[in-house]
C-alpha cells in the first residue's frame, strides 16, 4: 500500500577537513578535551513548503579523532558483533601504495588504517598471512591468521579483498588485542597427548595395506584457545579413536587439565546425539577430450534405483581384475599412483561387508570384479553418485575434487553401526565417505546423489572456511552441505527424499529447504522439523548446539534468495561466500555479509537485494551490504530538550535503509574515553508505527517522520521518534 508522508529531514553536514581525500591517516589517541567549532555544525529541520526551522534537539561537543581518522582515510565499520568489534570494514584507502606495491605491503596497510576500529594494537605483530588467492573475476583474498607472539589464535582469522591491488574490503573473526605475559608451555607435547589417549581410551589401529583409510596419527599444535571469555594456551590435538570416532582435544599447555572436547565427525542426520563437530580443516571440463589411458575402463551397471548406469572402473592385468576406481578424470596422477591400494587423483569405492569401524574386526576392501560385470548395486550406486558430485563441482564451480587440488574421493560402503545392526545413516570423517545400509528409517544411504552431495560438501567446506560444527557456525556447515546436496540432486529442494522411508518421515524428506518444518509437528526434530526463523531457533546442548536443527534456517534463506534469482546465479554466489568469504567462526550474520559480497562480486545490486531481502525475512538481519548505509558519525550527544536530559559519550549511530511500519533495531555503539567500547541495540518506540528510516544519498542522513514534525529524544538508553504536532 502506498502512502504519502511529509518528511522531516534532519541534516547533519559535519566539518569537511574531516573528509578530505588527501588526509593521511594517523592513529591518534582519544581527546576528551577535543572540541568542535559552532559554525562546523549546521542542523536543519525541514518543514512543509519553503519554512525552514532550526533547533537545537541535539549538541555536539566531543569528537574521537582516532575515529575520525579512520573516517579520513576512507574506511568504514559494519555491524558490530558479539566481540563489540566490526564483523566487516569496508572502504578504499585514500593513500593506498605508500609503503609500496606488493601485496604484502598493501594489505597490511590496510590493516593498519582498519586497527582503531578492530581494537588491535601491533597488526604487523598480531596477523600472519596465511594463504594468497586471486579468483576468475581477478579480485585478491588475502587470509590472515591472528596471533598472540607468534602463538595462532584458535578460530581467529580475518580476509582481506580488492581487485587490482586495491583492497576494499574486510571480514572475519578476531579478538581484539590479546594480552599474554608468556606463550611458553610447561606441558610437554608428548603429556598432552598422552592425556588425550588416556581420555579417549583404546584405540583402534588398522594394519591394511589398503590406504583409503588415510593417516590417523594425532595431529598437535600450540594453540590460544578463546574459552569462556578467556583466553588460554592450550594444545589442540586431533585424534582418531577409530575411523569414525575422530576428536578434537583442548589441553591446558602448562596445567594438563582437559579444558574442552568434542567429536569431529559430519554425519548426514543426528539421533539426539551429543553432537559432532566437523574438523580443521563439463560445459567447463577439458577443452580436449580425455584420453583413456591403459587400465581405465567404462561398464554399464544397475543401481540402487534399478537404472543401468555408466561408470568408470580400472583394470590391473596382473591381477587379471577390474577394480571400482575411476581414474578417467583430469585429476588422475598415474606417476605416483601405487594401483590399486594407493592412488592418486581417483574417485575409489571400498567395500567394508558389513563391519563396523569402532570394532577390532573392522574390514574392507576393494570392490572387484574379474569381467567388469557389476552386481553390486550399492557400489554402483556409491561409485556413480560420487562421479556425478565431483562433476558437479568441477563444471559449475571449476574446483578440482573436495580439497581443490586433485586428492581422491573416496567412498565406503556396507558400513554397519557399533552393535554390528545395520546402520541408518552416512557421515564424512575428514577423508572419507562411510555409507550405512539403512534400518528402521532409512534405506542404503548410497542410493542418494544428495547424500553423497551433502557429505562431500562437509570435504569442500572443510578445504575452504573449514566452519566449526558448533552452534551457527556449526549449523551453517551442516546448511551448505545441504544447499550444495540439493544443487547436485536439483531436481527438488528435498535432502535424503530418495533414502528415508515414509514411516518415519511422513513428508517423505529428511529435510526441505522450501519448509524446514517438513510436515511435523513444532519441534519434532525426529519427524524433520527445523526452524524457519530466527525466532524459532533452537537454543540447547543437543546435536552440538543444534547443527542439524539450526540449519533449517539459513537453508531457508538459501530457498528465498535462489527462487528470487535461480539456482544457477544462487549456487555461485553461495560457492563463492563459501570459499572466498567465509571464515572458521562465521556466525550467521556473517553469512549474510558473504553473501551479499559475493552476489554484489559477481553479479550487482539486484542479486545483492535479493539476498539481503531472503536474510531478511528469516530473521538474520544486520546493517550490512548494499541494501544499507549507515550514519558513522563519532560525536558526544546531549539532549537539551527533553525533561528526561541524559548524556551518553561518544557514539556511533547505525540506521538500517529499510521501509517498515514496525519498530525497526537501531544500532548505538558507545564508547566512553576511559572505558571499553559497549553495545546497546535500542528500538524505535511503539510511537512510530508509521515511521520510515531513510538513509539518503550523501555523507549523513537521519530519520523521517509521518506528519509535520518530529525530534529525537534520547533518554538514558531508550532512542525514539517522537511526534509533534505543528502549529
Amino acid at each position: 500500500m502506498n502512502l504519502k508522508f511529509n518528511f522531516l529531514a534532519v541534516s547533519i553536514f559535519i566539518l569537511t577537513s574531516f573528509v578530505t581525500s588527501n588526509a593521511q591517516f594517523k592513529k591518534v589517541i582519544f581527546d576528551p578535551k577535543a572540541k568542535v567549532n559552532k559554525e562546523d555544525i549546521n542542523i536543519t529541520l525541514k518543514k512543509d513548503g519553503n519554512e525552514t526551522e532550526s533547533r537545537k534537539s541535539v549538541s555536539f561537543s566531543t569528537i574521537d579523532v582516532s575515529a575520525v581518522s579512520a573516517l579520513k582515510s576512507g574506511l568504514k565499520p559494519g555491524v558490530i558483533n558479539e566481540r563489540k568489534v566490526p564483523a566487516y570494514i569496508e572502504g578504499t584507502l585514500t593513500n593506498a601504495g605508500s609503503r609500496g606495491g606488493t601485496t604484502e605491503n598493501l594489505v597490511f596497510e590496510y590493516l593498519d588504517a582498519a586497527a582503531s576500529m578492530m581494537k588491535i594494537e601491533a597488526p604487523s605483530e598480531e596477523f600472519v598471512i596465511s594463504r594468497t588467492e586471486t579468483d576468475a573475476l581477478h579480485m585478491t583474498h588475502v587470509r590472515l591468521q591472528q596471533h598472540v607472539k607468534g602463538v595462532p589464535v584458535y578460530g581467529a582469522e580475518v580476509i582481506i579483498h580488492g581487485e587490482s591491488n586495491r583492497f576494499n574490503f574486510l571480514n572475519g573473526t578476531y579478538f581484539p588485542t590479546i594480552k599474554m605475559e608468556s606463550v611458553l608451555p610447561s606441558l610437554k607435547t608428548e603429556e598432552a597427548v598422552h592425556v588425550t589417549v588416556t581420555d579417549l581410551g583404546e584405540m583402534i589401529n588398522y594394519d591394511h595395506e589398503i590406504k583409503a583409510a588415510g593417516d590417523m596419527t594425532p595431529v598437535t599444535n600450540l594453540v590460544i584457545y578463546p574459552y569462556e571469555g578467556t583466553h588460554i594456551l592450550a594444545y589442540h590435538i586431533t585424534a582418531y579413536k577409530n575411523l569414525i570416532e575422530r576428536w578434537e582435544y583442548f589441553i591446558n599447555a602448562n596445567t594438563g587439565v582437559l579444558i574442552h572436547k568434542y567429536q569431529s565427525i559430519c554425519k548426514f542426520h543426528h539421533h539426539h546425539t551429543n553432537g559432532e563437530k566437523c574438523p580443521d580443516g563439463a560445459t567447463v571440463t577439458n577443452a580436449e577430450e580425455l584420453k583413456l589411458l591403459d587400465g581405465k575402463s567404462t561398464a554399464n551397471a544397475v543401481d540402487l534405483f534399478n537404472i543401468n548406469r555408466l561408470i568408470n572402473t580400472y583394470e590391473i592385468s596382473n591381477q587379471n581384475k577390474y577394480f571400482l576406481i575411476d581414474g578417467s578424470r583430469d585429476m588422475f596422477s598415474s606417476a605416483p599412483s601405487k594401483l590399486p591400494d594407493d592412488p592418486e587423483g581417483v574417485i575409489w569405492t571400498i567395500d567394508a561387508f558389513n563391519t563396523s569401524p569402532s570394532k577390532s574386526n573392522f574390514n574392507y576392501d576393494h570392490v572387484t570384479s574379474v569381467n567388469n560385470i557389476w552386481n553390486n548395486k550399492t557400489a554402483v550406486s556409491a561409485h556413480y553418485n560420487g562421479g556425478k558430485a565431483y562433476e558437479y563441482y568441477r563444471n559449475t564451480h571449476n574446483r578440482k575434487s573436495i580439497n581443490g587440488s586433485g586428492g581422491n574421493i573416496v567412498s565406503l560402503i556396507n558400513v554397519a553401526d557399533d552393535d554390528g545392526s545395520s546402520m541408518g545413516n552416512a557421515f564424512w570423517n575428514g577423508q572419507a565417505m562411510f555409507y550405512g545400509n539403512g534400518d528402521n528409517a532409512f534405506q542404503p544411504l548410497a542410493k542418494g546423489l544428495d547424500v553423497a552431495g551433502h557429505e562431500m560438501t562437509h570435504g569442500v567446506v572443510q578445504s575452504t572456511a573449514n566452519l566449526e560444527y558448533e552452534g551457527e557456525s556449526g549449523a551453517l556447515n551442516e546448511s551448505f552441505a545441504d544447499v550444495f546436496g540439493a544443487m547436485i540432486d536439483r531436481d527438488d529442494w528435498k535432502i535424503g527424499e530418495d533414502v528415508v522411508k515414509t514411516s518415519a518421515f511422513p513428508s517423505g524428506a529428511l529435510r526441505s529447504l522450501e519448509d524446514p518444518h517438513n510436515g511435523a509437528a513444532f519441534k519434532d526434530f525426529n519427524k524433520g522439523w527445523q526452524p524457519r526463523l530466527v525466532s524459532e531457533k533452537y537454543i540447547g546442548t543437543e546435536d552440538n548446539g543444534g547443527v542439524h536443527i539450526n540449519s533449517g534456517i539459513p537453508n531457508f534463506a538459501f530457498f528465498k534468495f535462489a527462487t528470487a534469482i535461480g539456482k544457477d546465479k544462487a549456487e555461485k554466489v553461495y560457492y563463492r561466500a563459501l570459499t572466498n568469504y567465509l571464515t572458521k567462526s562465521s556466525q550467521f550474520v556473517d553469512c549474510r555479509i558473504a553473501v551479499i559480497k559475493a552476489a554484489t562480486d559477481l553479479y550487482g545490486a539486484t542479486e545483492a537485494n535479493a539476498a539481503a531481502k531472503a536474510f531478511d525475512e528469516v530473521g538474520i538481519v544486520g546493517s550490512q551490504g548494499v541494501t544499507t548505509r549507515q550514519i558513522w558519525i563519532p560525536i558526544r550527544v546531549r539532549n537539551l530538550s527533553s525533561p528526561l536530559a541524559a548524556t551518553i559519550p561518544v557514539c556511533f549511530y547505525t540506521i538500517p535503509m529499510e521501509t517498515t511500519w514496525e519498530p525497526y533495531p537501531i544500532q548505538v555503539f558507545c564508547q566512553n574515553p576511559v572505558s571499553q567500547m559497549m553495545v546497546r541495540r535500542l528500538s524505535l518506540s511503539a510511537l512510530t508505527k508509521r515511521c520510515i528510516i531513510s538513509l539518503l544519498t550523501g555523507l549523513n542522513l537521519l530519520s523521517l517522520h509521518r506528519n509535520r514534525l518530529s525530534k529525537i529524544i534520547l533518554c538514558g538508553e531508550t532512542l525514539s521518534f517522537q511526534r509533534t504536532d505543528s502549529k
